[in-house]
């Protein structure tokens, strides 16, 4: 259990190294594996240096591998783009934004300026819509104070690079072949028109933010009192809601005479379901994992420890999000 603490608390250090982090939060990190590995160097010396060097080694090759291929396709000189829709687009004043995916696959930020009220229509296209525009593409701006948000560097790590300025006169869009993630998206996108037509204007935005995970249709003010009450994390869906939605409908099947093993099966599906509906936000996707593996050994009958399932999830977490 030490050794697996050491190789968890060596990747993480290694992966901090890489991306250039916060240097406290390095030194904690290599402190805390410093000390663990003290520990663990008195009863076996060759273990506790495997544990250190194995996964640190690993995850810097890991990690460097996938800096090396965060990189742009694009040239920044592409005045015409053929895209497909990747995330809801969110209209706020005169101004559509989105995340939309270009024919190669990358990842570019969507920014539309409006000049008449009719051209609000354009924010209904949906997920999954093969669209053609013309516009200029934009690198993102950095901070330009030290401790101020770094827009940039956010999109970065999201393989983000561009902002595609579009001209809203010249947006087409088509219904394409979707896949099954674009589908719950889209799927997503006209649940939350539903909600914001349906609701109050009062109430609309917490509604979302609660059932889907979107914080950005709350009103600015509202957000600003729940952020200096410091209670901002109750607009967000976090693990602990999918603990209890998830376990809560798996004691319903049971209630309702479906078997255990079939109740278990249903919950294979509907955890990744039910994380792509709330927004795949990293707390939410982290909790459906543990759950999802957590499920997927009770219906095998395998017994492990709970800690090497949290592990296995850590690891994977670390490979597939970097």
């Amino acid at each position: 259990m030490n050794r697996l603490c050491i190789c968890m608390l060596s990747a993480s250090a290694a992966i901090a190294l890489v991306l250039r982090s916060n240097s406290e939060v390095l030194f904690l990190l290599l402190a805390a594996t410093a000390i663990l590995a003290g520990i663990g160097f008195r009863e076996n010396r060759t273990k506790a240096v495997a544990a250190i060097l194995l996964p640190f080694v690993s995850f810097i090759v890991i990690s460097t591998f996938h800096q090396s291929t965060n990189k742009s396709s694009l040239s920044g000189s592409e005045t015409e783009l053929a895209f497909t829709i990747y995330d809801r687009l969110h209209l706020n004043g005169n101004q559509i934004r989105g995340t939309i995916k270009t024919t190669a696959g990358e990842k570019v930020m969507l920014a539309m300026y409006l000049s008449n009220e009719s051209d609000t229509q354009l924010a209904s296209y949906r997920p999954g819509q093969s669209c053609y525009a013309s516009g200029v593409l934009k690198p993102p701006y950095s901070a330009r104070n030290k401790y101020a948000f770094d827009y940039k560097r956010y999109l970065f790590e999201q393989r983000i690079h561009w902002t595609f300025e579009a001209k809203p006169t010249t947006l087409i869009c088509v219904e394409g072949n979707q896949s099954v993630w674009q589908r719950l998206t889209a799927f997503r996108a006209h649940s939350i028109e539903q909600l914001f037509d349906t609701l109050p204007e009062g109430s609309r935005g917490i509604v979302v933010a609660l059932t889907f995970g979107d914080r950005r249709y709350v009103d600015p003010d509202i957000l600003q009192a729940y952020s200096t009450l410091g209670i901002i994390h109750l607009l967000a869906i976090s693990g602990l809601h999918v603990g209890i939605v998830s376990m809560s409908l798996f004691y319903l099947l049971i209630r309702f005479g479906i078997t255990r093993e079939l109740a278990m099966v249903i919950m294979l599906v509907v955890l990744p379901i039910f994380a792509i509906l709330t927004g795949a936000a990293p707390p939410v996707i982290r909790a459906s994992s543990m759950l999802f593996v957590y499920y997927l050994l009770l219906l095998t009958r395998t017994k492990i420890h709970p800690f090497y399932g949290f592990s296995f999830i850590f690891f994977g977490y670390l490979i597939i999000d970097l």
